[in-house]
Order: C-alpha cells, then sequence, then structure tokens
C-alpha cells in the first residue's frame, strides 16, 4: 500500500461502509490505505453513518 490523501469520495464509501457496519479492516482493504489511516479520517473528520432522520414523537396535548 502507497501513501495517497482521502478524497471526496473515498469520503463517500467510508460513510457508506460504517452505516453497512463493515469494519475499519474492510474499509481499509478496499480503498487500499492502512486500516490507522481510516481510523485517523473517521475521528478526524466524525464521519457517522447515514442513517435516515426520525422524527421527533409529538408533544402530548395539554387537554385538562
Amino acid at each position: 500500500m502507497s501513501f495517497r490523501h482521502i478524497n471526496a469520495e473515498d469520503r463517500t464509501i467510508i460513510e457508506i461502509l460504517i452505516s453497512e457496519q463493515r469494519t475499519k479492516s474492510y474499509i481499509a482493504r478496499r480503498l487500499g490505505v492502512n486500516c490507522s489511516t481510516i481510523v485517523r479520517e473517521i475521528e478526524r473528520n466524525q464521519i457517522k453513518p447515514k442513517v435516515k432522520a426520525m422524527k421527533p414523537p409529538p408533544k402530548p396535548s395539554k387537554s385538562l
């Protein structure tokens, strides 16, 4: 594995693979980088899995 920067496309792939609950070592192999690169990228950029936003529960009505 040679040195290379993580680009925007790689970050998108990382987000998708994290949402699929893939391991960091799997992601690293898929992108051709060292596992520590993936760990640092996740920590540095706060990459989180893409999850559909849930609506908050409705507030109870104040009927007296």
